[in-house]
Order: C-alpha cells, then structure tokens, then sequence
C-alpha cells in the first residue's frame, strides 16, 4: 500500500513538473475576410523578444500555413504544396528570405507582452494583418517545378 502511495505521488510531482515547463512559442493564423482576386488576407500571431523578431515570426507562420496546410475559409484551404516537397530546397530558401517579395501589406494590429510566470514564457506577441499576393506565390512555384500549372 505505501509503494502504491509512494508511486502516485512521484507520478504526481512528474506531470507537476512537466505542465510547468514553457511552451513552444508558435503561430496562429486564420482567413481574415475577402480581398482583392489573386490576394489572400490572414490574421497572423507572432512570437519573439522584440517587434522585429514577431513581425517576422508571423510572416513565416503565415506563408508555413499557406503553403502546407491551407487557410480555412478562404479559396486557399486545401495546401498549395504537396507533402513531398515540404523538406525542398526551393521550399527553404522561400520562408528565409524569399517571402517577403510576395507580401503586399502588413499591419501590425495589437502588441502583448508575455511573462513567463502567467503565460509560460517572456517574450512579445504581436498581431498582424497580412495580405499575400498568391497569385504572384503560384507562378512562383510552378516555375519552380513545386506545383504543376491547373489542367496540365
């Protein structure tokens, strides 16, 4: 009977320990309504130290969305990669530096600051509307052999 007792809380103090630990800071995004033809428009959640580091954190998160899962709600919502290319270098030089040349607007809508005794981890988040042009995105992949054209 003591082992048992012994054991449950040992079991107890483990799960304590491991609910206390930070959480993995990482990106929210959703459609944010109707926008000119050829452009998508999502709210994105950002993650970092500073405003820099979250408008970029957010911008990733919204093309990493975009392009590997799709946006429900939008004429986007199935991904616009197929899972087998995901690891492709093209895919990888894109969300370092390439993405930005497809980003038409983005506003920065709300700012919080995180502590790390209430929210589990210290840092800033930012809320972000970003428009994307997709249609500039598409030919940009297709030329890349990425994705095939429509109907070929």
């Amino acid at each position: 009977m003591r082992s048992i007792s012994i054991l449950l809380l040992l079991i107890t103090t483990c799960l304590g320990a491991s609910a206390r630990q930070s959480k993995e800071y990482s990106g929210y995004v959703k459609y944010g309504g109707p926008s000119i033809t050829g452009t998508l428009t999502v709210i994105s959640t950002g993650f970092g130290k500073d405003r820099a580091l979250c408008s970029a954190d957010a911008l990733i998160q919204a093309f990493r969305t975009l392009l590997f899962q799709g946006i429900p709600g939008s004429q986007y919502e199935l991904p616009m990669v197929p899972p087998d290319k995901k690891e492709d270098v093209v895919i990888s030089d894109l969300l370092d530096k390439e993405y930005r040349s497809f980003v038409i607007e983005n506003n920065m809508e709300r700012e919080e600051k995180k502590v790390r005794r209430t929210d589990g981890a210290k840092g800033k988040m930012t809320v972000h509307r970003i428009t994307i042009n997709c249609e500039a995105l598409k030919r940009y992949l297709e030329n890349k052999g990425l994705i095939r054209k429509f109907g070929l």
